[in-house]
């Protein structure tokens, strides 16, 4: 099971190839893309009830990346959209509200390239404590 009662065993199985999405052509593809030896990395398929079409992107096909924790944070994040004109407009969209986030972070590209949209973002660790001095108050044990 690899759903919500995933067990590190079959996670484990499921990366080293023991399962039956290692025969799916698809996943495989996308899973290669990912850095799986990061501290969190994920591959989505569109199908599932959490991503709805209710987005400025469509239905997304998947969604995958991975994320990197050092004293800062990077994200490596990709979404497949179901065409390339929705990935160009979420870009765009997301490129305009993106301004807002500058001040806190220390790099957000988000480009396209067709039907595949991609997120590189990295907080390094000087805008990380003043996340976290900002936040301090709302999260508990900061």
């Amino acid at each position: 099971d690899t759903g919500p009662g995933a067990t590190k065993d079959a996670v484990a199985a499921l990366i080293k190839g023991d399962h039956s999405l290692a025969k799916s052509a698809a996943f495989s593809a996308l899973l290669g893309k990912v850095h799986t030896s990061e501290a969190l990395w994920a591959v989505v398929n569109g199908d599932v009830p959490m991503l709805s079409s209710n987005t400025p992107l469509g239905k997304p096909q998947a969604l995958y990346g991975s994320v990197q924790v050092t004293d800062g944070i990077s994200v490596d994040g990709h979404i497949k959209a179901a065409t390339a004109d929705a990935a160009k407009a979420f870009v765009d969209m997301a490129t305009q509200q993106s301004a807002k986030a500058k001040m806190f972070v220390d790099k957000l590209d988000i480009t396209n390239a067709a039907d595949e949209v991609t997120i590189a973002l990295v907080v390094g660790s000087e805008k990380l404590k003043s996340l976290k001095a900002m936040a301090g108050g709302l999260i508990p044990g900061m």
